[in-house]
C-alpha cells in the first residue's frame, strides 16, 4: 500500500511538472507574441541588424566569403500571414491546406521582404562608400543575397506544390470512393464542395448530373425557387447615368417606341392574313358557295362538335366584327 501512495505521488508530480511546464512555455510564447506587437520597431529593429551585418561582413585578405542567412534577418511576418490569408481564402483550399500553406506563404513574403531589405540598405552603403576603394563591392553582397534567398524560395515553392498535390491526390481519392459508393456518395460529394468551394445549388447539381446521379428533391426545389425570385440590380442609377449609361426617362422612351413597332407589325400582320384567308376561301370555294358554285349554307350552319368551341377573337381579328 506504501509503494501504490508512493507512486501515485510520483505520478501527480510528474504530472504537475509537465504542466508547470506548457504554462511556461504558454507565457513565453505570449511574451514574444507581445513584444512584436508594434510592427515599427520590430522592422526597425531588424534594419539596424542589417546593417550592423552589412557592415562587419566583408572580404578579407584570405578571401572570406559574405555569406547571407535569411534566418539572421528576422522580420516580423504579420503583414506577409495576412497576405497569405487573404491569397488561400480566394484559392478555396480547405482547413488542413489552408494552415500548411499560410505557414509556407507566409514565409516566402518574409524572405522577399528581407531580401528587398537588403538590396536597398546594400545601394545606400554604396551611395555612402562611393568614394572608398576598400570593403566588399555592393554587388558582391547582393549576389551572394540573392542566391541564398533564391535557393530558399525555390525550397518553399516545392513545399507547396507538394501540399497542393497531396490535396488534389486526396480530393480524387474521395471523389473515387464517392463514385463507387452510387447515388448517396455521389450527393455527399456535392455537397462537400459546395461547402469547400463557396458553390450555388445550381453547381452543386451539375456536378452531381455529370457524375451520373439524381439530384435530390430538395435541391430541385431551392433551384426553382432560386429561379422564380426576381434578381435585384445593386447598382447605382445615378453612377451609371454618370458613366454614359441611358437614364430612367431614355429607358422608358426606348420601351414605348419599341411596344408601338410591336403593335404596328401585328396589325400588318392581321392585314396580310385577312388577304390570304379571303384569296383561300374565293378560290377553295369555303365561302357562300364552292368551287361549282352551289351554296354551302348548308355547312355553314354546322354545328360544332362537342370537342370544338369557336374563338370569337381570332374570328373577330380576322374578318372584323360584322357578323
Amino acid at each position: 500500500a506504501g509503494d501504490h501512495i508512493a507512486a501515485e505521488i510520483a505520478e501527480k508530480q510528474r504530472v504537475n511538472a509537465v504542466v508547470s511546464a506548457a504554462v511556461e512555455n504558454a507565457k513565453r510564447q505570449n511574451k514574444r507574441i507581445n513584444d512584436r506587437s508594434d510592427d515599427h520597431d520590430v522592422i526597425t529593429r531588424a534594419h539596424l541588424t542589417l546593417r550592423d551585418r552589412l557592415e562587419r561582413d566583408t572580404l578579407d585578405d584570405d578571401g572570406e566569403r559574405f555569406e547571407f542567412e535569411a534566418g539572421d534577418y528576422l522580420i516580423d511576418n504579420v503583414e506577409a500571414r495576412k497576405a497569405a490569408r487573404a491569397m488561400l481564402r480566394r484559392s478555396g483550399a480547405d482547413v488542413l491546406e489552408t494552415t500548411l500553406l499560410e505557414k509556407s506563404l507566409s514565409h516566402l513574403l518574409m524572405l522577399e521582404n528581407a531580401r528587398d531589405t537588403c538590396i536597398r540598405l546594400v545601394q545606400e552603403m554604396r551611395d555612402q562608400q562611393k568614394d572608398d576603394d576598400e570593403g566588399t563591392p555592393p554587388e558582391y553582397r547582393i549576389a551572394s543575397m540573392l542566391n541564398s534567398c533564391s535557393a530558399q524560395i525555390s525550397s518553399l515553392i516545392n513545399t507547396i506544390y507538394s501540399i497542393r498535390n497531396n490535396y488534389r491526390k486526396e480530393s480524387r481519392e474521395a471523389e473515387k470512393h464517392a463514385l463507387s459508393m452510387g447515388q448517396a456518395g455521389i450527393v455527399k460529394l456535392a455537397y462537400e464542395r459546395k461547402r469547400e468551394n463557396n458553390w450555388s445549388v445550381l453547381e452543386a447539381a451539375e456536378f452531381i448530373e455529370a457524375h451520373g446521379g439524381k439530384v435530390p428533391p430538395l435541391m430541385l426545389e431551392q433551384i426553382k425557387a432560386d429561379l422564380r425570385a426576381p434578381k435585384t440590380n445593386t447598382d447605382d442609377e445615378e453612377n451609371q447615368t454618370a458613366s454614359g449609361a441611358p437614364s430612367l426617362e431614355d429607358l422608358d422612351k426606348i420601351a414605348r417606341e419599341r411596344a408601338a413597332s410591336r403593335r404596328a407589325d401585328a396589325a400588318l400582320w392581321i392585314e396580310h392574313r385577312r388577304e390570304e384567308i379571303a384569296d383561300i376561301v374565293d378560290t377553295g370555294g369555303y365561302g357562300d358557295v364552292d368551287a361549282e358554285g352551289i351554296s354551302n349554307e348548308a355547312w355553314l350552319e354546322q354545328d360544332l362538335d362537342e370537342d370544338e368551341e369557336e374563338d370569337e377573337e381570332v374570328t373577330r381579328k380576322l374578318y372584323g366584327d360584322d357578323d
